[in-house]
């Protein structure tokens, strides 16, 4: 069974750190690059956000695909009446319980999320201080997967330290070629059918 990719990434909020030093429009060509790429062809597991959660969605219906089989988006309950509509799009959505802190809250979405899964690779796109966290979680609990950080679209990821050893990948990272940085990475035929299989 192919293991899956997990995917951190946002669009930084106004006026919150890293929003000065990102760009929107590169992060969101980034994920839909990936999107192009990945989806129905390998399982992509993420935390659900506002900014993310509804391009997924959109990617899986203009692919014709049955997103409940392709994507497995984790939630906390402490922000169950603010989920993006879009959820009722996805079956596999894993609520996990909240705790009293918003912050214990999410710290205990993101442990499920990252130690309920194998991953072949973590992506890292844009956001602020939660794509560094977790970064630092999932180096700790998949030491072995593959990183990549796209450091293009600017946020947090940027200041992610690098982990490529090949000079070609690190230059891809710094450019704005996302879909060969993912292929490069992944392996993935683009011309393979969408179906999820593994």
């Amino acid at each position: 069974m192919k293991k899956s990719i997990f995917l951190s990434a946002s669009v930084p909020t106004y006026g919150r750190e890293f929003f000065d030093s990102c760009h929107p429009y590169q992060i969101q060509i980034a994920v839909r690059s990936l999107l192009l790429l990945a989806l129905g062809r390998q399982r992509l597991v993420f935390g659900g956000h506002p900014s993310i959660t509804p391009m997924v969605y959109a990617a899986g219906r203009s692919f014709g695909l049955n997103t409940i089989e392709c994507v497995t988006i984790y939630q906390s309950a402490f922000f169950e009446d603010k989920f993006p509509l879009e959820n009722e799009g996805f079956a596999d959505i894993r609520v996990i319980p909240k705790e009293a802190e918003l912050k214990d809250s999410i710290l205990s979405m993101r442990r499920r999320m990252l130690e309920d899964n194998e991953f072949e690779v973590g992506i890292f796109i844009g956001g602020m201080k939660g794509v560094v966290d977790e970064y630092e979680m999932f180096r700790e609990k998949s030491p072995d997967a593959k990183v990549i950080a796209v450091r293009a679209g600017g946020g947090a990821t940027a200041t992610l330290p690098c982990t490529q050893s090949d000079p070609a990948i690190q230059e891809l990272e710094e450019s704005g070629d996302y879909f060969s940085l993912f292929n490069s990475v992944l392996g993935i035929d683009p011309n393979s059918e969408r179906i999820f299989s593994n």
